[in-house]
């Protein structure tokens, strides 16, 4: 969809704010964020060309997902909960779908709402 970006998208269709009221947002890539881990100024991050997996680099018990892959499209697959809960499951679900179309373009939401 022009104009929309799959930062909206994602959003929209898990039903949540962007991020916490006057909280900042930080959108970085997959390499960044096993690079240097959670931006310290960052209360939400979004993670977009993710070669898969690097959100396993977290602490998983107190950070929550809110995944998508290929976005506004029939083939559109969502994620959410906590990293704990539903790393492995987001692993093995890109997997399958890359596998399955041959190729895969997905992004994801990170914050650490309390529980």
């Amino acid at each position: 969809m022009p104009g929309i970006t799959s930062l909206q998208v994602l959003t929209a269709e898990h039903k949540i704010p962007l991020n916490a009221l006057a909280e900042p947002i930080q959108i970085t890539t997959g390499r960044r964020l096993r690079e240097r881990g959670w931006p310290s100024d960052a209360a939400t991050v979004a993670v977009m060309l993710d070669s898969g997996g690097a959100f396993t680099t977290l602490p998983p018990e107190d950070t929550y997902i809110w995944w998508g892959a290929y976005l506004g499209m029939e083939k559109q697959c969502l994620i959410k909960g906590w990293l704990n809960e539903v790393s492995d499951e987001i692993i093995q679900r890109r997997s399958e779908l890359r596998e399955q179309h041959g190729w895969i373009m997905d992004i994801y939401l990170l914050a650490k709402p309390e529980k």
